[in-house]
């Protein structure tokens, strides 16, 4: 589960599977365990006018994972960081993957969304929660159907 979650390859076709354009991997690396992970990526957000930007609604997504070593043969624990230009909000929190059995894994993602500006309105920061939650749901069930098909991680 793991090496699929940080594929550059599998991260790259998750992102578009859920609708992201123009997918970067920024930085992808290893150093003595822990595992860095930097993406950059046009999203559409529906912040139910809550926020405007733009008229076509759509904003470059940085998100920054960073993995710890494991803990132990069955845990790895991590931080997450999303931040959407233009929008004055930045989500962030931790991750924590456990195998629970052979083959099966639990990712828990737990975090908030802070405002970085005083000007952020709560309306606007739940409505970015609600999308981020909305896309991690997708991603989630884009890399539960690789995991149980016989597609290779490459």
């Amino acid at each position: 589960m793991f090496e699929a979650m940080t594929s550059p390859s599998v991260v790259s076709a998750k992102q578009t599977a859920v609708g992201a354009v123009q997918v970067a991997v920024v930085e992808h690396s290893r150093q003595g365990g822990v595992v860095s992970l930097h993406t950059c990526r046009q999203v559409r957000l529906d912040l139910h006018g809550c926020f405007r930007q733009a008229a076509s609604g759509h904003y470059l997504i940085h998100a920054r994972d960073e993995w710890d070593q494991p803990t132990s043969r069955t845990t790895r624990t991590g931080v997450w960081e999303v931040v959407a230009e233009g929008v004055p909000l930045v989500a962030g929190g931790t991750l924590h993957l456990t195998s629970v059995a052979d083959n099966e894994s639990r990712l828990e993602i737990i975090g908030d969304v802070m405002r970085s500006s005083p000007f952020a309105s709560e309306r606007l920061a739940t409505c970015f929660g609600l999308e981020l939650e909305r896309s991690m749901r997708a991603e989630a069930a884009y890399v539960d159907g690789l995991l149980t098909s016989s597609w290779t991680i490459g």
